[in-house]
């Protein structure tokens, strides 16, 4: 099964994650992308106040060009796609990467297949090449 290749340990099943890797496990699997799984606790302002109670988890794929975040809060099934420069378990940097469109944040498939074919066209691509690709705006 695909989503064996990416845990290095057990936890309880995910199927958020099992759908995220059967979408975009491509990218490990067939581009030397590095996975990771990162529970981000509950969803609080920057202030610290509760906003949600978890799991708050980002699913992200990064080489040494970019990295593609997937955010999803499980009590709203609310998701947000980020892409940094680098991968960083850190909240605040996940959160503060380049937002990609709702569109797409919603429509993962689609997001897949868009990045899929961005990278075909260009295995160097870059966060910036990407964010151009995905129809943003890099952020300056």
């Amino acid at each position: 099964m695909l989503k064996s290749l990416f845990l290095s340990k057990r936890r309880p099943k995910d199927p958020t994650e099992d759908r995220i890797l059967s979408l975009f496990g491509f990218l490990a699997v067939e581009l030397g992308f590095q996975y990771r799984r990162t529970d981000l606790g509950n969803y609080t302002d920057r202030n610290g106040k509760l906003l949600f109670c978890g799991p708050y988890l980002a699913y992200s794929f990064y080489n040494p060009r970019f990295c593609l975040n997937i955010l999803y809060l499980e009590q709203r099934e609310d998701y947000c796609v980020t892409v940094t420069e680098t991968f960083s378990p850190d909240r605040k940097a996940l959160e503060t990467g380049s937002a990609v469109s709702d569109n797409y944040a919603y429509h993962l498939v689609s997001l897949a297949s868009a990045v899929r074919a961005a990278l075909e066209q260009n295995p160097e691509l870059t966060k910036d090449m990407l964010l151009s690709a995905l129809g943003k705006e890099p952020k300056g």
